[in-house]
């Protein structure tokens, strides 16, 4: 089943140099992330599926393969999580309706 990610509400987000910023506003956790998450995190404002954000992390990189690309993907998003920036769920919009 399709793993959904989803930006949470009540985060700041700022950019210094090629450096972004996220302090969730609530727990006051702050993330700093290179450019390469940065553009990660733009990304989920219309990509909310783990599988699309790798394939965007693999075509920007050509250079790496996709094992370390996914490796790099599950890191960030296990920072995001815990930092409460992100709510990770299962995707199941396309589910049939078993009522």
């Amino acid at each position: 089943m399709p793993v959904r990610i989803s930006k949470n509400d009540n985060i700041d987000v700022d950019s210094f140099d090629s450096e972004i910023i996220l302090m969730n506003l609530v727990s006051r956790q702050v993330l700093v992330m290179n450019e390469a998450a940065g553009v990660l995190w733009s990304a989920l404002d219309s990509i909310d599926q783990h599988d699309d954000l790798l394939d965007l992390l693999v075509e920007s990189m050509p250079s790496v393969e996709r094992e370390a690309c996914s490796n790099s993907l599950t890191q960030l998003i296990g920072a995001l999580v815990e930092g409460g920036f992100v709510t990770v769920s299962q995707d199941t919009r396309d589910l049939p309706d078993r009522g």
